[in-house]
């Protein structure tokens, strides 16, 4: 057992500096891409409207104007801003872009940080309860899709909802493998829903959908739901209920909002590899693999949840142009949780071809390839939409 102990310990250790390195290097990247890109209309008006003028109290009391009224990411950012003692010091005249370097980056620093943990604790987790390979893949995915480069340093939510993500799906497996065993995951899990709901009216959304799939996997304990879904419920109601009410419109149709955050490309690659674990069937004396047990029903519960509020939002949608445009930001927790879902079932069909060279060589063309196609047009889509040139500096 010491010797056990030791190896872990080892390979924590290791993993611990590896995740530490990522995360340096990301934050790096996210100051670059900070200072590359100027203030736009959206983070301007939440630094002078929200954040510069309204008080901690206002903040958490759900009185901020705008359309998300949960408190989480303006009290941190009100809270950066006053232990630096920063304020807007530009009178903004209405431009939807504003060159400020200095600014740039202070204002960004929560969601650089944000984005810059989720990816490290991404890997770290899978890597850890899994294998590098797996923590890899899954990073990949998520990384070549557009989406996280566009609202990986944005003054706004967006990128903490991501983080939090990212830890409610940790939390989830942790807590789904240890039902029957026991352990305090479940409380993290509580917490993290806590603060999904404090994040964004979704939040809530997420945490019905995290309790509903803990109750498919026998988690029956009632006294548990209570942290895991009623308070989450409720916190998200009051926030939602508080916001103001916009009329809105799809510019590109509901369709374009899912796809912008989990591609063509990924959902074809889940449909062959479906397809291919069903067609094969079973491998004899191969066990079940500890991956998607206890992740599958989770993604398969939340992606489902995405649609239904799509065709929710649809149904209420403004038939003209009045109000504002749907983005497909609001979608934007799908990249975590679609990411991981298809690296656990690549690494699951992996699995089944231990002996297999050929058949593993194939899937290492299909996977492979679906993945440098995907990279390519994210790298075109990211050149295309001029969010990172280096027009001013």
């Amino acid at each position: 057992w010491k010797v056990i102990d030791h190896k872990d310990a080892m390979k924590k250790i290791f993993l611990v500096i590896l995740s530490s390195i990522i995360w340096v290097a990301c934050l790096m990247a996210g100051s670059e891409l900070s200072y590359r890109r100027p203030l736009w209309n959206d983070e301007i008006y939440t630094q002078t409207n929200t954040i510069d003028k309204i008080s901690y109290i206002d903040i958490f009391s759900g009185r901020i104007p705008e359309g998300n009224n949960a408190p989480l990411f303006y009290l941190i950012q009100k809270g950066v801003c006053d232990l630096t003692r920063y304020q807007f010091q530009v009178a903004w005249k209405g431009e939807w872009f504003l060159h400020d370097e200095h600014a740039q980056v202070l204002l960004r620093g929560v969601s650089n940080v944000c984005m810059s943990t989720a990816i490290a604790v991404l890997f770290f987790a899978l890597s850890y309860l899994y294998s590098i390979g797996l923590a890899i893949l899954a990073l990949v995915f998520m990384l070549a899709v557009p989406s996280v480069w566009f609202y990986w340093i944005e003054a706004r939510p967006y990128a903490l909802w991501f983080f939090l993500t990212v830890i409610q799906s940790i939390f989830f497996i942790k807590a789904a493998q240890s039902i029957k065993k026991g352990g305090r995951d479940w409380l993290w899990l509580c917490l993290s829903h806590v603060m999904l709901s404090l994040t964004i009216a979704f939040g809530a959304v997420q945490a019905i959908v995290a309790s509903i799939a803990l109750w498919l996997l026998d988690e029956r304990r009632w006294g548990r739901y209570l942290g895991l879904t009623i308070i989450p419920a409720a916190t998200g109601f009051f926030y939602y209920q508080h916001s103001p009410k916009f009329k809105y419109w799809f510019q590109n149709g509901p369709l374009r909002l899912i796809l912008d955050n989990v591609p063509a490309e990924y959902w074809m690659l889940l449909v062959l590899c479906l397809a291919a674990v069903y067609f094969l069937g079973p491998i004899k004396g191969l066990k079940p693999s500890p991956s998607m047990n206890p992740y599958a029903p989770f993604a398969v519960l939340m992606i489902a949840a995405a649609w239904a509020v799509l065709g929710v939002l649809k149904y209420k949608a403004n038939p003209g142009t009045e109000g504002f445009a749907i983005s497909s930001r609001y979608f934007l927790f799908l990249i975590p949780v679609a990411s991981m879902a298809l690296a656990f079932i690549v690494r699951d069909l992996w699995r089944r071809f231990t002996n297999d060279s050929l058949i593993r060589l194939n899937i290492l063309i299909v996977v492979g390839g679906f993945l440098m196609l995907r990279a390519v047009k994210a790298y075109i889509a990211i050149l295309a939409s001029g969010t990172f040139m280096h027009v001013i500096r």
